[in-house]
C-alpha cells in the first residue's frame, strides 16, 4: 500500500504530465503522427515516478479522468486522418485540455471500471512507442441519446430529464455525429464532479458493443432546480453523498439495465 507522501507525490507527477499535455498538444506539428514520440522521451521520466501502465498517451492509475479531457478551442475541421486509438488526446489533431483545477473534486464515478485492455504497439520491446491497435475494455453507466443539434460554436445543449448537458464535438462537422446521422451516439460517465456534476465522453457505436469517442460531455447539476433551490447558492445547498449523487444519476441514465460492459476503440 501507497503511503500519503507516495499518494502525493503520484498525484503531483499526474498534475503536472497534463499541464505539459495541454500545452504541447496546442503546438501545429507537420504531421500527427509525430506526437506519440514526441512525448515518450517525458513519459519514461514519468513512469519512474508513477510505476504504472502508460497506455497511449494515458496512465492507467488515473485512466477516468485521463479520459475526461476536451478539446481546446479553436477546434479542427475533420480530416479523415487516424493515428491510435479515439480516447486519447494523442489521436485528436487540436489542443487538449483538462479541468485541472477541479481535480480535487473529481471521483471516478461507481459505476465505471476498466476491466481490461489490449495494446499492440509499432515497436514491442518499446512501451513508449506509437500504438498500432489498442482495445479497452469497460464498464459503465451508457446512455444511447438522439444526435442533437448544436449552436454557432458546434456545441449542443439538451435537456435530460430536468437537468441540463453539455456536449463538445472533437470534430463538429464530422458526418457521423451530424443530426441526421445513421449512427448511435451515446453517453458514457466517468467522474463525478463532487456532489453535484458528472463529466464523461460521448461514443458511437462502430459494431455491436464497440464504441469509438467522438466527444465530452458535462453536467454541472444532476439536481432537480425547484423554486426553493432556484436562488439558493452552491454553498448554502445541502451537500449530497456520493451514493445519493449515483443514485440519482442511475434513475437519469435509464436504471442498472444501462449499465453495460463493452469495448472502448
Amino acid at each position: 500500500m501507497r503511503n500519503g507522501k507516495d499518494s502525493d507525490k503520484n498525484d503531483q507527477a499526474i498534475s503536472n504530465w497534463y499541464d505539459l499535455v495541454e500545452i504541447y498538444s496546442r503546438r501545429k506539428l507537420r504531421y500527427l503522427d509525430d506526437r506519440p514520440p514526441a512525448m515518450s522521451g517525458i513519459a519514461r521520466e514519468f513512469a519512474k515516478i508513477l510505476r504504472n501502465g502508460y497506455i497511449g498517451g494515458l496512465w492507467k492509475s488515473d485512466l477516468a479522468i485521463g479520459l475526461a479531457w476536451f478539446p481546446h478551442l479553436p477546434r479542427h475541421p475533420v480530416t479523415g486522418v487516424e493515428s491510435g486509438p479515439s480516447r486519447s488526446w494523442a489521436s485528436y489533431e487540436g489542443g487538449a485540455t483538462w479541468r485541472g483545477y477541479m481535480r480535487s473534486k473529481l471521483r471516478v464515478n461507481q459505476d465505471f471500471e476498466i476491466l481490461d485492455h489490449c495494446i499492440e504497439l509499432m515497436s514491442p520491446i518499446d512501451p513508449f512507442d506509437k500504438v498500432k491497435t489498442a482495445v479497452l475494455s469497460v464498464r459503465g453507466l451508457l446512455l444511447p441519446i438522439h444526435t442533437p443539434a448544436r449552436d454557432e460554436y458546434g456545441n449542443t445543449r439538451f435537456k435530460l430529464e430536468d437537468i441540463l448537458v453539455t456536449v463538445v464535438f472533437e470534430y463538429p462537422d464530422d458526418p457521423r455525429v451530424q443530426p441526421d446521422s445513421e449512427l448511435k451516439l451515446s453517453l458514457l460517465v466517468l467522474v463525478n464532479v463532487d456532489w453535484v456534476g458528472v463529466e464523461g465522453i460521448a461514443v458511437l457505436q462502430e459494431e455491436e458493443n464497440r464504441f469509438s469517442r467522438v466527444g465530452w460531455f458535462d453536467i454541472e447539476d444532476v439536481w432537480p432546480v425547484t423554486e426553493d433551490t432556484r436562488w439558493v447558492k452552491m454553498r448554502d445547498r445541502t451537500p449530497r453523498s456520493q451514493e445519493e449523487l449515483q443514485s440519482r444519476l442511475r434513475s437519469v441514465w435509464g436504471g442498472e439495465r444501462n449499465v453495460r460492459q463493452f469495448v472502448l476503440v
